[in-house]
């Protein structure tokens, strides 16, 4: 099992349902748990929101798994208030290395119908309540030195679904924000990533209105809402997904584990459902985000083993507070092994772009590989950084 002893997790939404395994999936894995819900109604949502019995219900479950909790009543639309809680957490636990990012509501209406006020109320908790968690808890990471945030968005941060429209452009902005963090994020060693669930077994979806949806018009039931899920799945005799199969999820990437056989980075989106499945998409393994184009890697690369004095080669990006990031070129060389102008040349002559050649080349005897042989690439990034900043290399 994979384990998190001695971490700290700020988990929002977490007085039942998705937010409530992932603090308990969390703390079975030896994370002491902050745990955060609003615990009071909003007027736009049309079922009933969790309650400070249910916040309290879920401390309480923490503490039968032997790990210290406190639990706070946080609006996330409350800059100020997720400010405190953040402060609280670290008076109490000293440090915050974990955050899953859950809160989040779900209502109906056609997108021409929508007042502004849930139109409001729903960016305001599932878009901006996000980049408000990120905002509170990201100084206490970089003091840290590093941490993990996990995103909540939604397999509809990838597809339309019709009658929700205000829900759907809130977890598509989910997404670009993830990019956005793990991208400006990543230089200190801090990791963003998404979950996007499918349709899960939660009060979120247990109201007359999704009951109505499932059955294709008025009068549905809980029986419509049960029957209808397994249409989610391609997978016989699966309905809806458990709670608990996104908290795996929530748990691997909040973890060193997903990254522990280079096949991952930030910004990848672990994709939960149907069947239940998990995809990986989003991947940027081997692409360099410079000057905000998309730099894919291979075709440099591919020429570069052509290239009489080079044995092997790898290229991943470093930050660059410009650019985004720059690329650096790890080379295992034949003999003395070329030089960056070298290399620059190497590829000028077969017409590659300038902005794909690398600006920066480390010398190596080896590349990291997991067992299968895939190059471990965030290893490298992580290396380039440490190399470059104690003025080993060449850069141009």
């Amino acid at each position: 099992m994979t384990d998190i002893t001695g971490r700290v997790a700020l988990i929002t939404g977490a007085a039942r349902g998705q937010g409530r395994s992932h603090a308990l999936t969390l703390a079975a894995a030896g994370a002491d748990i902050v745990a955060t819900d609003i615990s009071k109604p909003i007027t736009t949502v049309p079922y009933e929101l969790a309650t400070p019995d249910d916040l309290a219900g879920t401390v309480a479950e923490v503490e039968k798994l032997g790990r210290s909790v406190i639990g706070l009543e946080c609006d996330v639309r409350d800059g100020a208030a997720l400010d405190g809680a953040v402060e609280a957490a670290i008076s109490h636990f000293g440090k915050i290395d974990i955050l899953v990012a859950n809160a989040g509501i779900w209502a109906l209406g056609p997108l021409w119908e929508l007042t502004d006020d849930q139109w409001q109320d729903m960016i305001d908790v599932n878009l901006t309540g996000v980049w408000r968690s990120i905002k509170a808890v990201v100084p206490a990471m970089i003091a840290n030195r590093g941490g993990s945030i996990v995103l909540t968005s939604s397999v509809n941060g990838f597809e339309a679904g019709a009658g929700f429209g205000h829900y759907v452009a809130a977890k598509h902005g989910v997404l670009g924000l993830m990019r956005n963090a793990a991208l400006e994020l990543g230089r200190y060693n801090i990791r963003c990533n998404a979950v996007c669930p499918g349709f899960v077994d939660t009060k979120m979806n247990d109201w007359q209105g999704a009951y109505d949806m499932m059955a294709g018009g008025p009068g549905g039931t809980r029986e419509d809402r049960q029957s209808g899920a397994h249409n989610w799945s391609v997978l016989a005799g699966r309905g809806a997904l458990s709670p608990a199969t996104i908290s795996k999820a929530v748990l691997w990437l909040a973890s060193e584990a997903f990254t522990a056989d280079g096949w991952f980075r930030p910004g990848d989106l672990a994709r939960i459902g149907p069947g239940p499945t998990v995809t990986i998409a989003g991947r940027v393994k081997d692409i360099i985000v410079r000057g905000g184009e998309n730099i894919s890697v291979k075709e440099v690369e591919d020429y570069l083993t052509e290239h009489p004095q080079i044995a092997d080669v790898a290229i991943v990006g470093v930050p660059d507070e410009v650019l985004g990031e720059r690329a650096c070129a790890f080379v295992i060389a034949k003999g003395a092994g070329p030089t960056l102008a070298d290399v620059s040349a190497f590829l000028i002559e077969r017409g590659i772009a300038r902005q794909k050649i690398p600006e920066h080349l480390i010398i190596t005897t080896e590349l990291p590989r997991t067992p299968s042989g895939k190059v471990q690439k965030f290893m490298l990034s992580q290396d380039a950084v440490r190399q470059l900043g104690s003025g080993h290399g060449e850069s141009r």
